[in-house]
């Protein structure tokens, strides 16, 4: 098999079988053997046979010695891939040459996983996930052949993204088949180019599919063994490959089953089959063992001499910072993928052809926005840039591996109780009966008291159906403002309704700060009022001079209103107003809409200061929800030349969105100007001295009253109010 030491233990068991001890031959000794016995092999054209001289061959027969070397040649190669694959193996090569194959190190690699495999005794189904060229596919097309020809009774299948792909990787079996010594070659039941070859008398074959059949592959058979590629490129992976062939293959220590592919896009079904099987490593739940063998290991086919014969290192040549990234992204996940770091160099750095071999393709791919996406996918440096989306990110990995990093690590989820909220929100199992738990009381303008609770929970609930918890990264704080950004949903399970709470920082260089979050898909909009009543209050009893946050909910779509309605009905009164950014408002004129509204202009413009917020650390981003959706934001460029964000397909945006409209809503367009252009410098959050605590909330109280007394007696309606918050 793969592993020495199965393939020792396989050695004695054929001994006994054969009656005479199975021993490995110097490759030096099998390769002269194989080239005696080429040299007595004959042909008329019809059929191949042996002759020595000029003696009949109908009277050919082997010497005792060429019997025994036969017999144990043929033990050895049964119990050890290897042996027969750097022995008797031979591939065409592009220039047309036939010859064994080299010891590439991705080929080492591969073999080393497989030992692995077959060392634990376990079903071998990888995920492959690859540079073209490092002659993975020559390897696995070896390993279904010699499945074949040694297992009696294997039935396997190739296959290809297209039939005439499938043929042209076919070609592997046949060369492999057309050079095996005489002695070894099985007797073909099937000689058929498209079908593939078939070994009846040992009960064998090698069937030959392609991705764009009409039915799933290898469906009404079983077979024991398989090798897809290309498979990012197949039109229906889901009924070619999970419902028909995965299906269809009983997992037991003899099956082999290797899907292999460059990756194509983000998204698609190989990049999710390859996520879901790398998140379950970590707890059992993969069915595939996943390995990424990324294009700098094939340091003989990238770059080759003749390729720097031809594009020479220029003098005094100097790595585009694109380039130096590659380079560094490249030296951290060798150093840090266990299986790379044994076979590459101690302290491996990408030497400098690779890295002009790196920036002279990516130069010229640069012109073309579709090239250069598969240019990035093709001779990426780790495997999670392999995948490309087909528009461009807008957040670069290294921001967010920054986020990751600065992120707070603590927090508390809170259950919330009270008025407004339904019991089903409660999470009663989950609530910690030892932990302090917090009152927000507030009164409404007709003098009714309302309360609400937040409860501790001694654990995040992992059902999803009951996401429905606050979770909070920083407690109110005197001495700041605090702004709830709010994106609605209708609480059907599909998008979410966010809230997101922002510290607001005091000073023009003091960065924001995201301290709560509440999302969940089943928060209906009708519902929602509580919720942003509870934070508003929980959060702005520092503030002054109103003690509420500013509540920022949007209000374009309909559902967000109810928030907007329902709370200056109670006599929540410091609401963000809308105006038009791009018209010069008249003396005395108010903007009267009273939320967020989200239309073509606005949305752009607050996702473009939110983008800039982050990349540039005006505020600190806490929530992995948040983070996660980053890195699905993507830009376009739409026909009439203007850039456009969005999420990419299948996946959502409300978490920024909501963070976007507290960011936004929190200052004034002044203030982001100075930020955009480079003026001033964000603190270190960590740098920001505290401030004591001051209540002033009795204050606060009179001066909401009196300012809603004011505003009934102007005239202004539920839709009115002032311009701006925080006295701005």
């Amino acid at each position: 098999m793969f592993h020495p030491e199965v393939v020792k233990k396989k050695c004695e068991e054929a001994s006994k079988k054969a009656g005479f001890k199975v021993w490995p031959q110097k490759l030096e000794n099998s390769i002269g053997a194989y080239e005696f016995f080429q040299s007595i092999t004959k042909s008329d054209g019809k059929k191949v046979y042996y002759q020595r001289g000029d003696e009949d061959p109908e009277k050919f027969e082997f010497t005792e010695n060429e019997k025994k070397w036969i017999s144990n040649e043929l033990w050895m190669c049964r119990c050890g891939f290897r042996y027969w694959f750097y022995r008797y193996f031979f591939i065409k090569t592009k220039d047309g040459k036939i010859q064994r194959p080299e010891k590439l190190i991705a080929q080492t690699i591969l073999l080393d996983i497989l030992a692995e495999l077959d060392l634990a005794g376990v079903p071998i189904l990888l995920l492959i996930l690859k540079a073209r060229q490092l002659g993975i596919s020559t390897v696995i097309e070896a390993i279904i052949l010699w499945i074949a020809l040694f297992n009696s009774g294997s039935h396997t299948v190739i296959a290809s993204a297209e039939e005439e792909k499938s043929e042209q990787m076919s070609e592997m079996v046949w060369v492999g088949l057309e050079m095996l010594p005489l002695w070894m070659q099985p007797t073909l039941t099937r000689d058929d180019r498209k079908l593939g070859p078939e070994f009846g008398l040992i009960h064998s074959d090698i069937l030959i599919q392609h991705g764009s059949m009409s039915k799933g592959i290898s469906r009404g058979s079983t077979p024991i063994a398989g090798h897809l590629s290309e498979v990012a490129y197949y039109p229906d992976p889901i009924e070619t490959i999970e419902s028909s062939l995965i299906r269809a293959m009983h997992e037991n220590p003899r099956t082999f089953l290797a899907l292999e592919s460059t990756a194509r896009r983000k998204n698609d079904w190989w990049h999710k089959i390859w996520l879901k099987n790398r998140r379950g490593e970590a707890t059992g739940y993969n069915r595939f063992v996943c390995l990424f063998l990324p294009w700098y290991v094939g340091s003989d086919k990238y770059p080759t001499a003749d390729w720097l014969k031809n594009h020479p290192i220029p003098k005094d040549w100097k790595p585009l910072e694109e380039t130096r990234k590659q380079a560094a992204d490249a030296r951290l996940y060798v150093a840090t993928t266990p299986l790379l770091k044994k076979h590459m160099p101690e302290n491996w750095e990408m030497p400098v052809e690779q890295q002009w071999f790196w920036e002279f393709n990516f130069v010229e791919a640069s012109d073309d926005d579709a090239e250069l996406k598969s240019f990035l996918a093709e001779l990426a440096s780790d495997e999670r840039s392999a995948f490309q989306s087909k528009k461009f990110s807008v957040f670069a990995q290294d921001v967010l591996d920054r986020l990751e990093e600065d992120k707070s690590p603590k927090f508390q989820d809170y259950a919330i109780l009270g008025d407004g909220i339904d019991k089903r929100f409660a999470l009663e199992e989950f609530q910690s009966h030892s932990q302090r738990r917090i009152d927000v009381p507030w009164v409404t303008m007709d003098g009714r008291n309302l309360n609400w609770k937040l409860v501790p929970l001694r654990e995040t609930p992992r059902d999803e159906t009951l996401r429905f918890y606050l979770r909070v990264w920083e407690k109110p704080k005197p001495g700041y403002n605090y702004t709830v950004g709010i994106d609605i949903a209708s609480g059907s399970g599909q998008n979410s309704t966010v809230y997101d709470v922002l510290r607001v920082g005091r000073t023009i260089d003091e960065p924001d700060v995201q301290v709560a979050q509440l999302k969940s898909p089943w928060i209906a909009s009708p519902e929602s009022p509580a919720f942003a009543n509870m934070l508003g209050v929980w959060y702005g009893q520092y503030m002054s001079p109103v003690p509420e946050a500013l509540m920022a909910p949007e209000v374009q779509i309909a559902v967000g209103d109810f928030i907007s309605h329902q709370l200056s009905k109670l006599g929540y009164t410091n609401f963000y107003y809308m105006k038009r950014f791009d018209q010069r408002l008249h003396p005395n004129v108010k903007p009267s809409r009273r939320g967020w509204a989200t239309v073509g202009w606005s949305r752009q413009m607050m996702m473009e200061a939110y983008e800039h917020a982050i990349k540039h650390g005006w505020v600190q981003v806490n929530s992995e929800d948040t983070i996660a959706e980053l890195g699905w934001i993507e830009e376009d460029e739409t026909d009439s030349g203007k850039v456009k964000y969005d999420h990419e397909k299948d996946k959502t945006d409300d978490c920024y969105m909501a963070g976007g409209i507290a960011y936004f809503c929190s200052h004034t367009e002044e203030t982001i100007m100075e930020r955009m252009a480079g003026a001033v410098k964000p603190k270190k959050v960590e740098a920001v001295k505290e401030v004591s605590d001051e209540r002033e909330s009795s204050e606060g109280y009179l001066n909401r009253l009196f300012q809603l007394e004011d505003k009934r007696e102007s005239g202004y309606d539920d839709d009115g109010g002032e311009g701006t918050a925080y006295g701005y």
